[in-house]
This record gives C-alpha cells, sequence and structure tokens, in this order.
C-alpha cells in the first residue's frame, strides 16, 4: 500500500495565512500520485493520501475548510483521504525514543520529563535543535510500522541529497521538480593536455571547451587534446575538434534538435512518414 504525506505550505498553498492555491504544484501532484499508483506492482490496492505538516502545532489548529480545498486541488477523492498529521504528531512519533536517547548521553537538565519534553519541541527551529527534519520524522514513522506500506513525503523542504538517499520505506519529492529539474552535470567532465601531455585543467562544459577552442584558433596552436572515454581527441589549430563521440559535449546539439522537433511540430509527421514507409 501507499501512504502519501503531503506538505502544505510552500507545496500546496503559499502560506495559512494567505491560503492561496499553488495551481501549478497541485496539478504535477496529481499527475505523479496518478502515474505513482499505477506503476505499482498491486495497483488495485487502495492508497491514502494524508496532509502532514508542521505548520499547524497542534490539533486544534486543524482548518477542515483549507483541507477540503487542498484535496480537491490536488484531484483527491474523499476515499483516498487519510489522516492529517501536524507537528504534536511527528513528536510522537519520535519523542519516546528521543527521551532514550537525552537520558544516555546525560542531556536531560531541561525539560526534566518526556511532557516537557514534547511542548518544548513545539517551539520554532526545537526539532532542528537534536537534527530531525519532516523527512526524518517521515522515515522514522515509515519504519517503525515494518513494511506494512511505503511512504511518499511530498514536501518542498525536500533536498536533492534528500532525493538521492536510498531508505527503506520511504520515498520522498520535492514539488517543485516534478515538472523540470537542474541538471548542472549534463556535459563531461575531461582534462586538457598539452602537445607534451601535459594537464592543463578540467573542462567542464561545453562554453568552456568553446572558449579552449576560441583560444587555440587564435594562436594557431596545435597538439592540444583531451580525453573522453579512453579516446585522445585533439584539437586543430583551427579549433576543431576531430571527433564528437556521443555524449561528449553533444547535448548543445541534441537539445537543438529536441526544441526544433517540438516547437515545430515536426515529431508527429516524423512519426507519419515513419509509421507510412513502414520504418520502426
Amino acid at each position: 500500500m501507499l501512504r502519501f504525506f503531503i506538505d502544505l505550505e510552500g507545496t500546496v498553498i503559499d502560506s495559512l495565512k494567505s491560503r492561496n492555491i499553488l495551481k501549478f504544484n497541485c496539478e504535477q501532484i496529481r499527475k505523479y500520485i496518478a502515474k505513482r499508483v499505477d506503476n505499482e506492482p498491486f495497483a488495485d490496492e487502495p492508497y491514502i493520501v494524508s496532509i502532514y505538516t508542521w505548520g499547524w502545532k497542534t490539533r486544534d489548529e486543524i482548518d477542515f475548510s483549507l483541507l477540503n480545498m487542498v484535496y480537491k486541488a490536488i484531484g483527491v477523492d474523499t476515499s483516498h483521504a487519510g489522516s492529517i498529521y501536524v507537528k504534536s504528531d511527528a513528536i510522537d512519533w519520535i519523542c519516546d525514543s528521543l527521551w532514550g536517547r537525552m537520558q544516555t548521553l546525560n542531556l536531560v537538565n531541561e525539560p526534566h520529563n518526556v511532557d516537557d519534553l514534547k511542548n518544548w519541541l513545539l517551539r520554532p527551529g526545537a526539532m532542528g535543535t537534536f537534527g530531525y527534519t519532516k523527512v526524518d520524522v517521515a522515515n522514522y514513522f515509515a519504519d517503525s510500522h515494518n513494511g506494512k506500506f511505503k511512504v511518499v513525503l511530498i514536501d518542498d523542504l525536500v533536498t536533492e541529497s534528500d532525493e538521492l538517499h536510498v531508505f527503506n520505506h520511504l520515498e520522498v519529492v520535492n514539488p517543485n521538480r516534478l515538472a523540470v529539474r537542474i541538471d548542472n552535470n549534463i556535459d563531461p567532465t575531461v582534462t586538457l593536455y598539452t602537445p607534451d601531455g601535459q594537464p592543463v585543467g578540467e573542462i567542464k562544459n561545453t562554453c568552456a571547451l568553446d572558449n579552449v577552442r576560441v583560444q587555440i584558433c587564435k594562436q594557431h596552436l596545435t597538439g592540444f587534446y583531451f580525453i573522453y572515454n579512453g579516446q585522445k581527441i585533439h584539437i586543430d589549430g583551427n579549433g576543431n575538434v576531430e571527433d564528437w563521440p556521443k555524449g561528449c559535449f553533444t547535448y548543445l546539439i541534441e537539445a537543438a534538435g529536441e526544441l526544433l522537433v517540438n516547437a515545430w511540430g515536426l515529431e508527429k509527421q516524423i512519426n507519419e512518414y515513419k509509421k507510412k514507409k513502414g520504418i520502426a
């Protein structure tokens, strides 16, 4: 079974004060939930969507009219609406464990007991004092149920390192990166060498490579090269690169082709031509 934990502020609304729906995020979350559910091995099993926010400290602060608005915005039917988890719930999940750790480390000065600790943790930033983030607490919740379900946390505070981390029973998603992600490592990193085989430095992107080519061209230098996947690739005196293996600073050209195909609607025409000619 899947259990989605969805944050409020910065994820589906701008703030609890103004309560403006983030329409783009909500649409992406709706699509993501549908796709994630369809990709489950047992797609016919029920799934639950819960709101998980630390913006509400206690359950007394829950605004059910806002919840109805949020569920409608992300396209979740009431049959899939789950429990609402606020900050005090998160504190309850980890408090006994934290209290035991504090006693073991002789950190118990103030607060003096578990109830005092719970009240103390409600203060802004208090959870962070012990290194707890919403991801940590959601992971603790998921692990405590011994794999009975998979928790998917959707929260704008999820970092890229959080997304790369492999949890046992938790997946984490930043809604701001559901549609578009930034990849600063598309181009390879290669070392430029002098004609004598001495390293000049690293080239990390297409712009840096083009800058090197211009410098070589202006001075009519020869013999410079770099190595990509074990292949030595020379740059001649006119700044020309002797070979462009796929993936070797070729993304700019590939991207230009993708943009032309999609912007001009050529993809449909190409597919129709292939179908007509019997080309796979």
